[in-house]
């Protein structure tokens, strides 16, 4: 198995994901919803729209195309001519995110999915705390079928 088709697998606590499915995504969106209503998010105009853009744009395939300009034109209405050695707005908002995504996970600790932003790129990526399907125990018999051993005689 090659090391991104490992990535893309749910795998042990903590370690990349990346939804194949539609119901996948709309667990993806679902946590998205989550912390877009968290007032870190809900209090701001450009946190939640960066955030939202680069998650749905990561699920869209897009993820690893995103550039700062590109985000910049779509995300924020600059101009296609726009100066990001001047003009530093995505890399401030993108770095404010960042930061409010560690802080919300901090003070919300039972969620079983982390979207996060790296640093160096715009694309989201997901993590999942939950363990493999494979590597989780086999699920309990039915008391239905549970076999009963005789006693041994006395």
């Amino acid at each position: 198995m090659t090391g991104s088709e490992q990535s893309d697998k749910v795998s042990p606590a903590g370690a990349r994901w990346m939804p194949h499915t539609e119901s996948e995504r709309r667990t993806v969106r679902e946590e998205l919803a989550r912390v877009l209503a968290n007032p870190l998010f809900r209090n701001s105009k450009r946190y939640p729209t960066f955030l939202e853009y680069v998650v749905e744009q990561t699920l869209n395939g897009q993820g690893e195309t995103l550039k700062e300009r590109t985000v910049g034109i779509e995300v924020f209405g600059r101009s296609p001519d726009y100066d990001t050695n001047v003009d530093h707005m995505v890399r401030n908002v993108a770095a404010e995110v960042r930061k409010r995504l560690t802080e919300y996970y901090e003070s919300t600790p039972a969620s079983s999915l982390r979207i996060e932003i790296p640093a160096g790129s715009y694309a989201a990526q997901f993590r999942t705390l939950d363990p493999e399907p494979s590597l989780a125990p086999p699920p309990s018999p039915a008391p239905s079928e549970l076999q009963i051993a005789p006693s041994p005689a006395r």
